[in-house]
């Protein structure tokens, strides 16, 4: 896994649910399911695309065995963050934010050159 909070894929800006659960705290698998019920209450309302969230889903490996992942664009991201508590998701929240920024500053100046 990368120093990077987030990643660069296809020109878009992406957290890994595998780098939220290291960061917070949290079983990978915890977070699956947090990003999965946020999917469902979000399907109750305008579709995602519309509200700019992105969960790209994805698969990882470990030990021959395949799980599943997502990526997330920031406004996913900040979604499932509300609903972390506790002092390390606080500090957690404040590190990925400038990350985003930072990335998306570097990502549009190499498209306006």
């Amino acid at each position: 896994m990368q120093d990077r909070l987030v990643v660069l894929n296809q020109k878009e800006i992406f957290c890994n649910s595998e780098t939220i659960a290291k960061k917070f705290g949290k079983r990978h698998e915890y977070v699956v399911k947090k990003i999965e019920r946020l999917i469902e209450d979000l399907s109750k309302f305008k579709p995602q695309e519309s509200l700019g969230l992105k969960f790209k889903e994805s698969t990882g490996k470990y030990r021959n065995q395949t799980y599943k992942t997502y990526l997330l664009n920031r406004p996913a991201f900040s979604l499932l963050c509300m609903r972390f508590s506790g002092g390390k998701a606080l500090e957690w929240q404040n590190k990925f934010n400038p990350d985003y920024v930072g990335f998306w500053g570097v990502n549009f100046l190499l498209e306006t050159q």
